[in-house]
């Protein structure tokens, strides 16, 4: 038929019965299982695809916001940033990425109210609250409205979503 053929071949050797060693062989048709596995993996290969062209349309339309805004892990590290936050953060949006955003800069007081807030939200409890303080890079003081919530991403993960709206000009 000029199809693909697949096969397991088996061999093994025993005696026969007059006591002489014989070879002893089968062949296992494995065709359709192999047509089965290259029309997965074609499968799951589109699924990626797709799942990553979602996220790149999620990112885009994020970047359209023009205040911070995040997803983090149950870990506290940023999964998704727009480019606000990156720009407030005074970094490049991949050095938030997988990180927890803190630096030598942060007290260790200061982590771990971060991360016990993170904690609250991951429990079910929604943060939103204004902000009074001086910025951490700029210096300059500002009003915010702080926002966080929890749910659960594409693989059913808890995750964390934040914004921070400035309100200072506003003030």
């Amino acid at each position: 038929t000029r199809e693909p053929y697949f096969q397991e071949v088996i061999k093994g050797t025993c005696r026969d019965t007059q006591g002489a060693p014989v070879i002893v062989g089968v062949n296992i048709d494995i065709t359709a299982l192999r047509n089965s596995e290259l029309q997965l993996s074609a499968t799951l290969l589109q699924l990626r695809e797709h799942h990553q062209h979602t996220l790149d349309f999620v990112q885009r339309v994020l970047d359209l916001l023009p205040y911070p805004v995040y997803v983090k892990d149950a870990r506290s590290r940023y999964l998704m940033v727009n480019d606000a936050m990156a720009r407030d953060h005074f970094v490049r949006r991949d050095e938030l990425l997988n990180s927890t955003g803190l630096n030598a800069a942060t007290s260790p007081e200061q982590a771990r109210e971060l991360f016990a807030e993170d904690g609250e939200v991951l429990s079910g409890h929604r943060i939103l609250r204004e902000d009074h303080t001086t910025h951490p890079v700029s210096g300059r003081e500002t009003f915010r409205i702080i926002a966080k919530g929890t749910c659960v991403n594409a693989l059913g993960e808890p995750v964390i979503v934040g914004a921070s709206i400035d309100l200072t000009d506003l003030r």
